[in-house]
């Protein structure tokens, strides 16, 4: 292991959290529509042939009324429209997140290069032997045997 070291060191950090989030709601709530026809005798005397009976009309985001004149009575009809409400809930959806968190810290090592012994020896005795030759053809020229 100490001629191979690892190419990388890493560091592990692993960290795990659980966030609670309330979150506000809206909810539609839908009101169905409906028709009611109502009237009231009024006593008074019988309008001339020549009377034409108008009819009022009113109308809401909520509902529609008509009101008309029909002897001996004043009729009434209310019309309440298909209404959508939106009520607001505060905190009304509570959402747990559990969170994972995996931090990886790596560092790269520079691979100290192995050289075997067998390489080494074969090269310092190449040198020596090397070294000797030249010693000796030096000595043979200076002694001149």
């Amino acid at each position: 292991m100490s001629h191979h070291p690892p190419l990388i060191d890493s560091v592990v950090v692993i960290r795990d959290s659980t966030i609670t989030i309330y979150r506000d709601s809206i909810i539609n709530v839908l009101i169905q529509g409906e028709t009611t026809i109502d009237s009231v005798i009024i006593p008074c005397p019988e309008p001339p042939p020549s009377f034409i009976p108008d009819t009022a009309h009113l109308r809401t985001s909520f509902a529609e009324a008509f009101a008309w004149f029909k002897y001996p009575s004043i009729k009434l009809k209310l019309v309440q429209i298909d209404t959508t409400l939106q009520i607001k809930l505060e905190a009304a959806i509570r959402e747990s997140q559990y969170w994972h968190y995996k931090y990886l810290k790596q560092s790269t090592i520079v691979e100290k290069k192995y050289i075997p012994g067998f390489y080494k020896f074969g090269t310092f005795a190449f040198i020596g032997i090397c070294i000797v030759l030249i010693l000796l053809i030096v000595l043979k020229k200076v002694l001149k045997i």
